[in-house]
């Protein structure tokens, strides 16, 4: 090759070879989790939540009345009509049908009740009779939980109905009591509701709303003795039950509810009794968390989404339906049964995990992971929930 021309080619082999790597960590570097710094609010905030229709954040203040609204979209939080309810020590928050459902964790008698559109509050009856911050909504009801009293609200007829006992969370701290404490969270899920103990303490279970059951789910060694405190979120996209804790201390946990297993992470602040929400606003995704108790900091918390690339197909040849694994019911079949069914449905057989359960008979289905009626790709494993018959005293 003439030497005129050897250099400009290995300029441009070089140039070419730093955009690869460039767009290499570029990619790496979206993939991994973050927290984004967003407006810091004026005072302490508890009791958190979202509206799902504008992406609006909703919390009032902390052992106070002052109440505000944080719009993503612009950074920024502004005022709203206080509160006819002092928050005292802590408080919960649940978004239905326009209107935000508070619980305080010092008040058995009463939910304040902030309508949206009006800018109005009212208050109500608090249906657990109970003090608790552990409140969520989903299926058009209120769910509570404090201690091992646990209730469903129906606002629309104020019908209040009592439901399973939660586990007893029985551990060796002499700080935490029977059950859930006030300071602790809850999330829908679908048809299961999923929970944290709270007040540092390590409980953690989910509720099938079908069944009317409890089933105690364990914490790894590595959370360390003191978990989480008061407040949780959802994010659908990732399928994770978000919390945080201890107290002054700086760990978010997340469980992929999929896969079974708790991952931590460090937070960008000290928290205490807080909140956090999951925003589903486009351009703006995330788990939106306040410091709490601890100071007036907030954050945004971003997982990687996943990106499926775009399919070429080709128009011109006859197009044949792929064959799909439809979920079969199977609730109350042996393992074996289920596993020959599963197969038949063009699924396989996933891990098989046992639970006690005082409903479904020992080395029997108590359902599915995905639910029965699930449309899937042909050949996808689906999980087997199998009864270890009723837990001993």
């Amino acid at each position: 090759m003439p030497r005129g021309r050897a250099v400009p080619v290995a300029i441009a082999a070089i140039a070419l070879l730093g955009l690869l790597l460039a767009t290499a960590f570029a990619s790496s570097a979206q993939a991994v989790p973050v927290f984004e710094s967003r407006a810091s609010s004026s005072v302490p905030l508890t009791a958190v939540t979202t509206d799902p229709g504008s992406g609006l954040v909703y919390a009032q203040e902390d052992d106070g009345t002052g109440y505000f609204a944080y719009d993503p979209r612009t950074n920024a939080w502004h005022g709203l009509e206080s509160s006819p309810i002092d928050s005292g020590n802590n408080g919960g928050a649940a978004y239905l049908d326009g209107k935000i459902y508070i619980a305080y964790t010092n008040n058995e008698d009463e939910l304040a009740v902030y309508d949206i559109a009006s800018n109005s509050w009212d208050t109500i009856e608090n249906p657990l009779e109970a003090g608790t911050g552990d409140i969520a909504a989903g299926n058009g009801v209120l769910y509570m939980v404090e201690g091992l009293k646990f209730v469903e609200y129906d606002p629309s007829t104020e019908i209040t109905t009592p439901l399973a006992e939660p586990p007893a969370f029985v551990s060796d701290s002499t700080s935490c009591e029977e059950g859930f404490e006030p300071w602790g969270g809850l999330q829908v899920v679908g048809d299961q509701i999923y929970g944290h103990q709270g007040n540092s303490c390590n409980g953690f279970a989910v509720y099938d709303i079908a069944l009317d059951e409890w089933f105690e789910l364990p914490y790894p060694a590595e959370i360390g003795e003191e978990g989480p405190v008061l407040g949780s979120a959802y994010d659908p996209v990732t399928n994770t039950y978000y919390t945080y804790g201890p107290y002054d201390g700086t760990t978010l946990y997340r469980y992929d509810i999929e896969g079974e297993s708790w991952t931590t992470t460090t937070l960008p602040f000290e928290v205490d009794d807080g909140g956090m929400a999951y925003v589903a606003l486009s351009g703006f995704e995330g788990v939106y968390m306040i410091q709490g108790e601890s100071g007036t900091e907030f954050t945004r918390y971003g997982e990687p989404r996943p990106v499926t690339p775009p399919v070429k197909t080709d128009t011109t040849a006859p197009i044949t339906p792929a064959p799909s694994c439809v979920v079969p019911k199977l609730r109350g079949r042996s393992v074996k049964g289920a596993k020959k069914a599963l197969r038949r449905a063009n699924c396989k057989p996933g891990k098989v995990v046992r639970r006690y359960s005082g409903k479904v008979t020992k080395g029997k289905l108590i359902r599915t992971g995905p639910r029965s009626g699930k449309v899937l790709p042909a050949g996808s494993k689906v999980k087997l929930i199998v009864s270890r018959g009723a837990k001993s005293a």
